[in-house]
């Protein structure tokens, strides 16, 4: 069997094992098999047509041809290529979602592109359901890395994880957290945390400005009582997510 390719990329990229590979000559999918009786936007379709080149289904994770215990939440992991057209191509989020939507599988997006040198950049991309409240429609979100030369492409590897939905988690954790390795714990706890930490730092950031700015001392007390609290918050949420990676 000839393994499924894209740009250099292949499931052994990732070291995973050579029996979750997809043969070359079912590797390409048709992307009017992702289009049928689904209404797209305008905006979809032409990011659909003319911004990914192909489709192409590189392997397939499984509890049968890995090690990993299966999990009714996560049957299975996909790794798909999206080639893209133009050097400065972004992530395709609306076809991300488009396809990710159709599938209960975890599915992790290789988007390609080809730089004005001829060097190929990589970004990997996954949509993730995240937590809502009891009979709430679900939500998903989509996360990418930073672009990077395809050479440097890495995942966690299988034998890390013990389960299919560990394994999962551990590469949403990848790619959303820059958090290499199974040993991330909850998630979704962490990417909450990130984001209250980043929006702590933007307003600390900002307070900060504001403190020196001012002019009126009654104005400067109450901004520097507002800069106090954010700064205790971050510490208290840097404490916690200590806690949490433990």
């Amino acid at each position: 069997m000839t393994m499924a390719t894209c740009e250099g990329v292949s499931i052994q990229t990732f070291g995973w094992p050579a029996a979750c590979a997809v043969p070359e000559e079912k590797s390409t999918l048709p992307k009017g098999l992702f289009a049928r009786n689904v209404r797209l936007s305008d905006s979809t379709k032409k990011t659909l047509v003319n911004t990914v080149r192909a489709i192409r289904l590189l392997g397939i994770v499984r509890d049968a041809n890995t090690s990993l215990e299966p999990s009714p939440s996560m049957p299975e992991v996909l790794v798909m290529a999206l080639p893209l057209n133009g050097a400065d191509a972004t992530v395709p989020n609306a076809v991300i979602e488009l396809i990710a939507a159709q599938r209960k599988s975890g599915i992790v997006f290789v988007c390609l592109r080809e730089t004005e040198d001829g060097s190929v950049q990589a970004a990997l991309a996954v949509r993730r359901k995240m937590p809502s409240k009891a009979g709430r429609e679900p939500v998903h979100e989509i996360f990418a890395t930073d672009w990077t030369p395809v050479g440097d492409l890495m995942l966690p590897g299988i034998d890390e994880c013990d389960s299919l939905q560990q394994f999962w988690d551990a590469i949403c954790a990848y790619v959303a957290l820059d958090d290499y390795g199974s040993g991330i714990g909850d998630v979704d706890t962490a990417i909450r945390m990130r984001r209250e930490r980043d929006q702590l730092e933007q307003d600390i950031a900002k307070l900060s400005k504001d403190h020196a700015r001012a002019k009126d001392q009654t104005k400067r007390n109450a901004i520097f009582k507002q800069l106090q609290s954010r700064k205790r918050a971050l510490a208290d949420l840097e404490a916690q997510a200590g806690l949490v990676a433990e």
